[in-house]
């Protein structure tokens, strides 16, 4: 087979791709043009190759690996060190008796066998069946808006989660109707503000879900900061000064002295 791999021009325009950093942009097409790249889309290689390869530590490589992992962009195996391009077989899928016996050929060499599963055994979608569910999400969208009482003004909580929605969809991702249920169920019991917080802090993160962000809470038993006095402290600093004062101004009355 020609040592080559196609790139459509529509690349530039996705979506997808029009929000990654240019270091994303890199190392993805890094990831689908490299020199151990197969035609089945399932390839072994190194984070110390794509190290070299690329100029970025391994630190880095192992950063935007779990991002593209994050986008369901590919599935890497660290006990076998392979890649899979989850999208490989539906921009590169080909009828050809060649192509087919070279994908077979090399899906045989292919160690962990979990991976074929992403590609070959997933629901890949074909286009109409894509737009049938877009139809589908379509109608259900125009049932709602007319299910809506003419005078009603969203609450505080319903822009938060509109906010979210349009994060997802411009992703390329989005709820369907058991979703949305089960997504409001999670958070019902949680005030707008903590919500408000763990939607920024999702989206700030590139997160597919809606995560609340870790805090460290302070221990009830810790000590004050140096150079820090608490409540009680500063209280009794006061009493002790005010008690010298009167002392040096000789207005001092002993509480306990025999009159």
């Amino acid at each position: 087979m020609a040592a080559f791999r196609k790139i459509s021009v529509s690349f530039w325009s996705d979506s997808f791709v029009g929000d990654l950093t240019p270091e994303q942009k890199y190392f993805y097409l890094y990831l689908m043009t490299n020199d151990k790249t197969t035609q089945c889309g399932i390839y072994e290689t190194s984070i110390r190759k794509m190290s070299f390869d690329t100029g970025y530590n391994q630190e880095t490589v192992l950063k935007l690996i779990s991002f593209f992992e994050e986008q369901n962009k590919i599935r890497f195996s660290k006990e076998t060190n392979e890649i899979a391009l989850l999208n490989w077989v539906k921009y590169n899928d080909s009828t050809s008796p060649k192509v087919t016996a070279c994908v077979d050929k090399e899906l045989l060499k292919v160690k962990n066998r979990v991976l074929i599963q992403y590609l070959y055994s997933m629901d890949t979608h074909p286009q109409e069946e894509e737009e049938k569910e877009e139809e589908k999400e379509k109608e259900y969208q125009e049932e709602k808006e007319e299910e809506k009482d003419p005078f009603y003004i969203p609450t505080e909580r319903d822009l938060l989660f509109n906010k979210w929605f349009d994060y997802k969809k411009q992703k390329r991702s989005k709820y369907t109707k058991i979703g949305m249920d089960q997504l409001f169920k999670e958070w019902e019991l949680v005030g707008n503000f903590e919500l408000e917080k763990a939607i920024n802090h999702s989206i700030a993160n590139n997160y597919q879900g809606l995560f609340a962000p870790k805090e460290n809470k302070p221990s009830t038993n810790s000590e004050p900061a140096p150079g820090k006095m608490t409540k009680g402290l500063i209280q009794q600093q006061e009493i002790y000064n005010e008690l010298l004062e009167q002392i040096e101004n000789g207005t001092y009355i002993n509480p306990f002295a025999r009159k």
